[in-house]
């Protein structure tokens, strides 16, 4: 069985469809196709439902979703179904990689087979355009957009720069490297020994003061600040550059 690679389309779907259900009727009502040339017909009908089925029922954008079937066995003498072909998954159902799927025929001639697929996707993915230290903060300057296969992302990606706001690099990026999550962490707001703004909040009463931090902090953390009229030691949360707030 030879794998053959489709992509597609909405409307190639489409216009494969119709041309296919019109040749099928045209072969079995003018002709009498021997078995090899109903199973290429019924083959390629088919790898239709099936491309259909998986679009239907992907978790992810059809857009850019390829497809590789593995074709009919020429040696099966299966015959035309006058019912609609019925495709649905056999095993476990995966974004991408291979899939198990049962086919079959309600109709009178009925007969079911299986057959395996391999799916996969065409994503835009956001590349590093040189090197970076660590602690970075990433800037559109810093970016390339590319077009990678979803299999080949296993750890993750980030299609939009919005998506990079807030984040610095955890570690040394190269050039031309996939940015993932696991290589970027919460930019920090805070550095352990700044100076800061320490926002204090009761009963709508608020009252700002001065606090040197403790720790470092990204937004949202909790971090340990020494009152610097006080000298306690208290702990606020980190909520934007240089400031943090305490509910007494």
């Amino acid at each position: 069985m030879n794998p053959i690679t489709v992509k597609f389309s909405p409307l190639d779907i489409k216009s494969c469809i119709g041309w296919l259900r019109v040749t099928l009727f045209a072969s079995v009502l003018f002709h009498s196709p021997n078995i090899f040339a109903v199973n290429q017909t019924l083959s390629l009908e088919i790898e239709s439902e099936i491309i259909k089925f998986i679009q239907k029922n992907s978790r992810l954008s059809a857009t850019n979703l390829e497809i590789e079937v593995n074709t009919l066995d020429q040696n099966l003498q299966l015959k035309p179904c006058d019912k609609k072909i019925e495709v649905a998954y056999a095993g476990k159902q995966n974004n991408t990689g291979r899939v198990l799927l049962k086919v079959h025929c309600s109709g009178p001639h009925r007969w079911k087979i299986y057959l395996s697929a391999k799916i996969d996707y065409k994503v835009k993915a956001l590349m590093t355009r040189r090197s970076l230290p660590k602690n970075s903060i990433l800037t559109a300057k810093d970016i390339n957009i590319t077009e990678q296969k979803l299999s080949n992302l296993p750890r993750g990606y980030y299609s939009s720069l919005n998506e990079l706001n807030g984040l610095q690099t955890k570690r040394t990026l190269r050039k031309n490297q996939i940015i993932s999550p696991y290589q970027l962490t919460k930019q920090d707001l805070i550095k352990s020994g700044d100076t800061i703004l320490l926002i204090a909040q009761r009963a709508g009463i608020r009252v700002s003061m001065q606090g040197r931090a403790l720790n470092k902090g990204a937004n949202g953390d909790k971090i340990r600040v020494k009152n610097s009229s006080s000298g306690r030691i208290i702990e606020a949360t980190v909520i934007r550059n240089g400031v943090a707030s305490v509910v007494y």
